[in-house]
């Protein structure tokens, strides 16, 4: 088609040049027309074939944008974008944060500080799925579910010995972050999000520990019955059903107000004040041998942004919760769980709906 337009132009479009040229694209029309109509048609018929959500969103990747698109981005306007958050980790990996030498002590419990045994690093390995991204060290899962006994025996010594030091290693905690593109101008840093990518075996350990403190959250209710996000077998969609009912009880009479008050926390995650967290999960009653080992984990974590195949210089994370960790959600949710007896204690006593049963409702959007 392009060499008989081409031919076209050098002869000054003769008529039958141009009949030809339109008949080709026109021809190029209907076979990319069908072409297009054929592939949507497999992967409709894919989609129908779907028995779990692995298959799903197997299918679902084939039809996305691949890649991280940073070429818009130099490494010296990301290093000083993120330079204005986090401060870059010394030479040394070590940054002095003061009051972070201070260690909690004289919360113990049985099965929060028991040692971790063979099959409990079993299971935390079993729960991971294949296919996902390597962190720093490039280890993928895959290797350690193959480990004999033996192997994986080196690394319950490993992690034992990190909980009674309460110390976890520096190069265990290094993250790379990959940085993806949303909206708005390719050259401003703040257009991307950023996507974290631990090592698996601090994954593992952090697994390890949320199976932990998830038992022990369970057990003493320590989320609010309001609280659905981050929490299996809820769903937002209840909250959602409340606040609807809500809403149609008390403005069913003319002229009836309601009053909803929604926040939206701008890099909520990355907010969180580490000392605030790690004294609330302390007044929790969470063994002081997990705070310190989270607390130890946070001082020496440190994430690189990778640009174009390069690294970063490092920064240290002096506040927020790590991105992409399992143990992110929980932390979260109990940093905010005393949000709710906070408000009805100065007053917000929600919305009554039926004798004795009074709604609050706080949307807290991230």
């Amino acid at each position: 088609m392009k060499k008989c337009l081409r031919k076209a132009k050098r002869r000054g479009f003769e008529s039958h040049l141009v009949r030809e040229y339109l008949g080709l694209k026109l021809e190029y029309k209907h076979i990319k027309k069908r072409k297009e109509e054929k592939y949507a048609q497999g992967v409709r018929e894919s989609l129908s074939r779907v028995n779990n959500s692995v298959e799903f969103w197997s299918v679902i990747k084939t039809i996305r944008r691949k890649g991280f698109k940073t070429g818009k981005l130099d490494m010296e306007t990301v290093e000083n974008f993120y330079s204005e958050i986090y401060p870059f980790l010394q030479p040394e990996g070590v940054l002095d944060r003061g009051g972070d030498l201070v260690l909690f002590s004289g919360t113990h419990h049985q099965y929060m500080d028991e040692p971790i045994s063979l099959d409990e690093l079993k299971r935390a390995i079993s729960s991971f799925k294949n296919g996902k991204a390597a962190g720093v060290d490039g280890i993928i899962c895959e290797i350690y579910k193959n480990l004999p006994d033996c192997w994986l025996m080196k690394i319950v010594e490993l992690f034992n010995h990190i909980l009674e030091s309460c110390s976890v290693p520096p190069a265990l905690a290094k993250i790379r972050t990959f940085l993806l593109h949303k909206k708005g101008d390719e050259r401003d840093p703040k257009n991307y999000r950023g996507i974290s990518l631990l090592n698996t075996i601090l994954k593992i350990f952090n697994q390890i520990l949320l199976n932990r403190i998830q038992r022990y959250v369970d057990e003493e209710a320590l989320l609010p019955e309001s609280q659905n996000g981050f929490r299996r077998g809820r769903s937002c969609t209840d909250n959602v059903f409340v606040l609807s009912s809500a809403i149609s009880i008390n403005t069913r009479l003319e002229g009836s107000k309601l009053y909803v008050a929604f926040i939206d926390f701008q890099r909520c995650f990355d907010r969180v004040s580490h000392e605030i967290l790690w004294c609330k999960l302390y007044e929790m009653n969470i063994s002081a041998k997990l705070v310190n080992t989270l607390k130890s984990l946070y001082q020496n974590a440190s994430f690189s942004v990778r640009i174009e195949n390069r690294d970063s210089r490092y920064f240290a994370i002096t506040e927020g919760i790590l991105q992409g960790d399992v143990l992110s959600p929980l932390l979260f949710s109990l940093f905010v769980a005393d949000m709710d007896s906070f408000l009805t204690s100065r007053g917000a006593s929600g919305v009554n709906i039926s004798a004795g049963v009074d709604i609050l409702s706080l949307s807290i959007c991230r």
